[in-house]
């Protein structure tokens, strides 16, 4: 085994021969256009072209997004909530999706209408949480003269692959009496 530097690294290079068909060796010539990586891989170097043997063991670099095909759903819950005015209440609100999907981050933004002086006010309305991770508390506050109904949409996007830009929304109602 012969000891070659290679950068900062010392690789231990061992020579390889090749049995033909007809049962002689022969050494394989090692290549300049093969980059041993400080990880330990080798790479070809944009020149070379490298081909495996077995084409199941190519890899291959493109990265395909399932784009529509992944499914997730956005639910809100209570679908509809009572409370006198003045008073406080809490909606809770949860991305799902297969498990494929568990821990991809959304983000999550609230909004009440229709906007009025009086229109209760939203806390939290713009907050982030993976995929089938639970859920998030939105808290409503109503002041004496909120009394109406009210429509809550709970809109998510999503902010990681594969599901970065889709969006679900979720809609409840908030009746002020």
């Amino acid at each position: 085994m012969k000891k070659t530097a290679v950068g900062a690294f010392l690789v231990p290079v061992v020579a390889v021969l090749a049995v033909g068909g007809n049962g002689n060796s022969s050494p394989i010539t090692p290549s300049r256009s093969l980059i041993l990586s400080p990880s330990g891989q080798t790479t070809a170097s944009p020149s070379s072209s490298v081909s495996p043997s077995d084409p199941a063991t190519a890899i291959s670099s493109t990265q395909t997004s399932s784009g529509g095909n992944v499914k997730w759903t956005l639910t809100i819950s209570p679908s509809t909530e009572t409370v006198p005015a003045g008073s406080n209440c809490k909606f809770s609100i949860t991305p799902t999706g297969s498990n494929s999907l568990t821990g991809v981050r959304v983000q999550i933004s609230s909004d009440i209408s229709p906007k009025t002086a009086q229109t209760p006010d939203l806390r939290q309305p713009l907050y982030d949480i993976g995929i089938n991770s639970g859920s998030i508390g939105l808290y409503s506050t109503t002041g004496k003269g909120s009394k109406g109904t009210y429509t809550i949409t709970a809109t998510a996007k999503g902010i990681q692959y594969p599901i970065v830009g889709q969006t679900q929304t979720a809609s409840a109602t908030l009746i002020v009496n």
